[in-house]
């Protein structure tokens, strides 16, 4: 075991590997080349070693995605939320609105799947789940400035973990791995996020430096078999929807047992893997539930968090203590109910709530302020003014 002191988080030495992530770095001629990525060259022998060194330039710039600003200063300081725009064609695009709901503009411009905004006040930069252009099976972590410019892909050249590779029976060349998640450290600086390999076997909790090529840290490590074999013989441990509380010292996540149900749990990183006070409080939920997207409050205080029916095809969100959490309660607030898929982040001034779902009018966009009052009932009202469907609400200020 070795810690990590300029995160305050335990790392368990199961693996760590390089996440090269370059921002505004130079020339960079070792860097690991995608095996999907093919050199459109026919060159023979005489010219392999110029062939090689086009392609490593190619993935350089496709780190970079974007340097263009698609908001203007002006629409940037206008903008209170963003949100994933979904149009008829199924094209989606991270889109800017007002806090009257009215639309500015979309930040993005490639028509491709999108989830998981996350801000950073400190650094106003954003960090969103998409798929890889040049493979529908893969997702990746990008980040870019609020007004659109500076998109990097932080994943694409990240192989999997050696254990990871074993247990695949692939090369580091592989390019389907799983990356979801990303929330933000208080300090805006490094983003954690899960890796999951696409058979489930291995999934992991890490941390990645978004300012240097510093390896990305393995925090946890769950497994579903054995590590030697890769057969499923034992439950899996999978952790998903994680985030760091406001001071870094908790982690809250979902461990999901065969997909679906699981439990929130809250993780104390001043412990060490596999102590007795590692996890220091649990939220269990039923096979019929899907527990989804924890998220501290503002103060840390508080956890906002979404539930799936799988049956009745609903959600719900809850709101509880962390120290009721930690105590054992399993009663949280209800706050409000809509159609399944429904998620909800919380304002900056952790008073109120942002939704994105289908509350009886279609998916769009709702603000819920939230009183002291446990019996009160709570209206929504919506924002968004688009016959456009929109999910991942994040408010921005």
């Amino acid at each position: 075991m070795r810690r990590l002191n300029t995160l305050g988080v335990v790392v368990t030495g199961v693996a760590v590997f390089c996440m090269s992530v370059s921002f505004g770095c130079g020339s960079n001629e070792d860097a690991p080349v995608p095996s999907s990525v093919k050199s459109e060259s026919s060159a023979g022998k005489g010219t392999q070693a110029s062939a090689e060194k086009a392609m490593a330039k190619r993935v350089r710039t496709e780190l970079t995605v974007s340097t263009e600003s698609m908001l203007d200063a002006e629409e940037v300081a206008k903008t209170a939320f963003l949100a994933v725009e979904t149009d008829k064609s199924h094209s989606q695009e991270i889109v800017a609105f007002e806090a009257t709901g009215e639309r500015i503009g979309p930040i993005t411009d490639d028509g491709r799947l999108k989830f998981d905004i996350c801000y950073s006040p400190k650094t106003k930069r954003i960090v969103f789940i998409s798929r890889y252009e040049r493979d529908p099976n893969r997702w990746d972590i990008y980040s870019m400035a609020l007004d659109g410019s500076d998109s990097r892909n932080l994943t694409l050249e990240s192989p999997p973990p050696e254990e990871a590779i074993e247990l695949m029976g692939r090369g580091v060349g592989s390019r389907v791995l799983r990356n979801g998640c990303p929330s933000f450290t208080p300090d805006g600086g490094k983003v954690l996020f899960h890796q999951t390999t696409p058979d489930g076997i291995l999934s992991l909790l890490q941390v990645g430096d978004l300012k240097t090529a510093a390896p990305a840290v393995v925090l946890r490590q769950g497994e579903n078999g054995d590590k030697d074999t890769g057969s499923r013989s034992r439950p899996p441990l999978t952790y998903d929807d994680a985030q760091l509380s406001p001071d870094g010292s908790l982690v809250v996540c979902v461990q999901r047992p065969q997909g679906s149900g699981g439990r929130i749990g809250i993780m104390n990183l001043s412990a060490s893997a596999g102590d007795a006070d590692e996890w220091v409080g649990f939220l269990e939920f039923t096979l019929e539930e899907r527990a989804q997207r924890p998220r501290f409050s503002p103060d840390g205080t508080n956890i906002l968090y979404t539930v799936s029916d799988l049956k009745a095809s609903e959600s719900n969100i809850f709101l509880i203590g962390v120290d009721e959490i930690k105590k054992g309660s399993s009663t949280p607030r209800f706050l409000v109910s809509g159609k399944r898929g429904m998620t909800g982040n919380w304002l900056p001034e952790g008073n109120g709530i942002v939704i994105g779902g289908d509350l009886g009018d279609g998916e769009q966009v709702y603000k819920v302020m939230i009183g002291d009052d446990p019996e009160e009932e709570l209206v929504p009202e919506r924002l968004s003014k688009t016959p456009e469907i929109l999910r991942h609400p994040v408010w921005i200020r």
